[in-house]
């Protein structure tokens, strides 16, 4: 989650300035294959779903090909200093929304 939102917004300070923060509510993993010491591990991420004020990030994890774990997390947006649920803004919405381009 961590580096998924410093990909998108370039620094986790921008996060903050959105008044927002995540709590992780619930997850699921499934092992696959096991992943040694030292392995390179490539994390592919994806919005699974986004509700008013949850969202739910799928991930695949794989060492040179072959899938080692599978799973998702949700998150519920808390709003910062409030700690309380809050609605995701639309310019975080934005960041995660596929762009579709026509060909």
């Amino acid at each position: 989650m961590v580096e998924t939102l410093r990909s998108l917004m370039g620094s986790l300070k921008e996060l903050e300035r959105t008044g927002i923060d995540f709590a992780l509510e619930e997850m699921s993993t499934r092992s696959h294959a096991p992943a040694r010491f030292d392995d390179l591990i490539r994390i592919g991420v994806r919005v699974r779903s986004m509700g008013a004020t949850s969202l739910t990030l799928a991930f695949d994890a794989d060492v040179e090909g072959t899938p080692v774990v599978s799973g998702w997390h949700r998150y519920l947006a808390i709003g910062v200093p409030q700690l309380r649920t809050t609605q995701i803004p639309d310019s975080f919405r934005k960041l995660l929304t596929p762009v579709r381009r026509g060909t």
